[in-house]
């Protein structure tokens, strides 16, 4: 339960407070393309889903990914998870459900795999998120040629960069 846990000291400590949306993300979860994550959170920004979550398993309901899932601190009203993490003993997919339904904490259930299923591993359907633990695997998804947001012509994915912003400090922000 050493996410939960996290999760859970975090939200304590107050380090998520002021942030419009938190991602939980394990270390072995990547994202292929961010576009689908930005429009999740562009579409539920003016909402009241505290939670973003998805299914990874088509048979058990109760199974909400916990290898990513969003949250919005400020409508968090309480630790949801402090008070059964010591002593919760299932896996962290039903712990994620079961605190939010026994909280009664509003969360919008998202599709990820079109089948319903993270099995075989592969790079979900809905939010480009890939998660593996074969890092041969993600070295060749890495080297393998893509088209990069922007549509410009398909390069190596290790070789392409961002384009460069300037940002300037608050003091001198252009208005």
């Amino acid at each position: 339960m050493g996410a939960a846990e996290a999760v859970s000291t975090g939200i304590e400590m107050g380090i998520f407070d002021g942030y419009d949306y938190v991602i939980h993300l394990h270390p072995d979860v990547f994202m292929t393309n961010e576009a689908p994550i930005v429009r999740l959170l562009e579409d539920n920004a003016e909402n009241d889903y505290v939670f973003l979550v998805n299914r990874s398993l088509p048979d058990d309901q109760r199974a909400f990914s916990f290898d990513f899932f969003v949250f919005k601190p400020r409508l968090l009203t309480e630790n949801i998870f402090i008070d059964e993490l010591p002593t919760y003993q299932d896996i962290p997919e039903h712990f994620l459900f079961d605190m939010l339904t026994k909280k009664g904490v509003k969360h919008l259930v998202g599709q990820r795999f079109d089948s319903g299923d993270w099995s075989p591993r592969r790079i979900d359907d809905h939010l480009a998120l890939y998660h593996e633990h074969d890092l041969e695997l993600v070295e060749r998804l890495l080297e393998a040629p893509v088209s990069p947001p922007d549509g410009s012509p398909r390069t190596a994915a290790a070789n392409w960069q961002p384009p460069i912003v300037e940002l300037h400090p608050p003091s001198q922000a252009k208005r």
